[in-house]
């Protein structure tokens, strides 16, 4: 049949490849999702819009073929790629068409009827129609140039990946979008493939693929630059949702019988490094190497060699408190006052060390928050536990953040009014069976920053702190896990 305007319903020319309003060369055909997938997204958009009724075409080939309703009185099955008008959005009376495009190349289209056409409604289903588009050129196994995904692996070639990186940049700048990217590696694979069993090793290095396919969604584009080093491209995501997935990975795969075995005689461990676009990276290129570097940089962390990975957060902080040699090779350092400098108590009950505690830890805390303030677009987490009262810092604080994105938890162990401050969490402890704790936790996109302090008499006031961003969100995490609180950021 000749081509079809989506918005008049009239024929138009036929039109050669050479002439098709710059659309790139089809993509190979595939078969087409179920009619159950497709009528679930035209309803996610039906919903969005407010429309009352749509119609969903899905690229195959040269073609869009109508896919959901799979019956529509005068509504064209297919569409030659040549009959499509525009590439941006467009409206026909009250009707709305969305061609579903990633780059170059239209992927679908959706047309809704009876649109409610406010800005809010508009933006949203625009949204939902570049979200839409990703997944469906990922779930065809279409790439939008000729490079083909590994049967295998799934992952894209690098040729095809770098490039594509780029051009997410170039995207997320100008359209103001969220990126992030996660590197995952395995530690030492290349010397254990030369002196280990090596169908342990590349065994080890198949279930990671697994794992990764397991964790990703349909719009996150995949790559192996070696054997056993991914590269994951996470659109619309910032670096709390990179950090989030590398939290699920890492459990995945290191809480599979096999590979609990494994590490525990092969030093295998999954090491994972994020970042985003535009706080750590502005370049693709930079974007790979800053998430590749602090892979690298989780392999020698404090987390990995104090094998803090899965302890509760009490455990933790007893091991990050307790006297011992200082945290070489870290982000992270300690905060120590010897005995010898504490005098005994003087007449007003208060000693050096206290006032050490108060003016020390009561000025991180305030800068920590004072910091939050400033970045009020952007998303977070503040923790603040304690187990000694110290409201006045703590209202201080807290009010400083209201009206941020920043999610604000509050543990303590004794009565305070804070309850209803906004965006503020109030978890009380049991501080019968806790020791006198400070701990203050910010993990956000643009930084991230712990401190911890612990009374531990006879030998005085133990500290810590660090900037490092996996033990903030590994902190975080398991606040969250122990007081059962909902772990999304506001």
């Amino acid at each position: 049949m000749a081509p079809i305007d989506l918005e008049s319903g009239a024929e138009v020319a036929e039109r050669g490849p050479e002439d098709a309003d710059g659309f790139a060369p089809s993509p190979p055909s595939a078969p087409p999702l179920s009619a159950t997938r497709f009528d679930s997204l035209l309803r996610a958009f039906l919903s969005t819009a407010h429309a009352s009724s749509g119609s969903f075409w899905s690229r195959i080939g040269d073609e869009f073929v109508l896919q959901a309703p799979t019956t529509a009185p005068g509504t064209t099955d297919r569409v030659p790629v040549s009959g499509i008008q525009g590439w941006e959005p467009r409206w026909f009376g009250d009707a709305l068409i969305l061609p579903l495009r990633v780059d170059d190349v239209i992927v679908g289209i959706v047309r809704l009827e009876s649109v409610d056409s406010t800005p809010e409604t508009y933006e949203a289903t625009c949204a939902l129609a570049d979200v839409t588009a990703r997944a469906l050129i990922s779930t065809y196994d279409v790439p939008h140039t000729d490079f083909a995904k590994e049967p295998e692996s799934g992952c894209y070639p690098l040729a095809f990946f770098m490039p594509h990186v780029e051009k997410e940049v170039a995207r997320a700048r100008r359209y103001h979008r969220m990126l992030a990217l996660a590197y995952a590696t395995l530690d030492n694979f290349d010397e254990l493939l030369a002196t280990a069993e090596q169908r342990l090793v590349r065994g080890a290095a198949r279930r990671l693929m697994r794992a990764i396919q397991a964790v990703v969604r349909d719009s996150d584009v995949v790559t192996r630059p070696r054997d056993a080093e991914f590269a994951v491209l996470l659109t619309e995501t910032d670096s709390l949702g990179g950090y989030s997935l590398a939290r699920r990975l890492r459990n995945l795969y290191l809480r599979g019988e096999v590979i609990t075995r494994l590490v525990e005689v092969l030093p295998l461990n999954l090491s994972i490094g994020v970042a985003s676009f535009p706080y750590d990276a502005t370049s693709g290129e930079e974007l790979i190497s800053r998430a590749r570097q602090r892979a690298q940089q989780h392999a020698s962390s404090i987390i990995r060699r104090f094998g803090l990975e899965f302890q509760s957060i009490w455990d933790i902080l007893s091991v990050l408190l307790k006297d011992g040699d200082h945290y070489a090779h870290s982000r992270s350092g300690r905060l120590y006052l010897h005995p010898t400098l504490r005098p005994f108590d003087d007449p007003d009950g208060i000693t050096r060390h206290d006032i050490f505690s108060k003016t020390l830890v009561d000025e991180i805390i305030r800068e920590v928050a004072h910091e939050v303030s400033r970045r009020s677009h952007q998303r977070g987490n503040f923790v603040l536990l304690e187990t000694e009262p110290s409201v006045d810092i703590a209202t201080e604080a807290f009010a400083s953040l209201v009206g941020s994105q920043t999610r604000v938890t509050y543990l303590v162990g004794y009565p305070v009014g804070l309850q209803n401050l906004p965006h503020v969490s109030v978890v009380p402890l049991d501080r019968a069976n806790l020791p006198e704790t400070r701990l203050c936790i910010y993990f956000g996109e643009g930084g991230s920053y712990s401190v911890a302090s612990r009374v531990e008499d006879p030998h005085g006031l133990f500290g810590f702190h660090s900037t490092d961003p996996l033990l903030a969100e590994l902190l975080v995490s398991r606040v969250y896990e122990t007081y059962r609180i909902s772990k999304g950021a506001a």
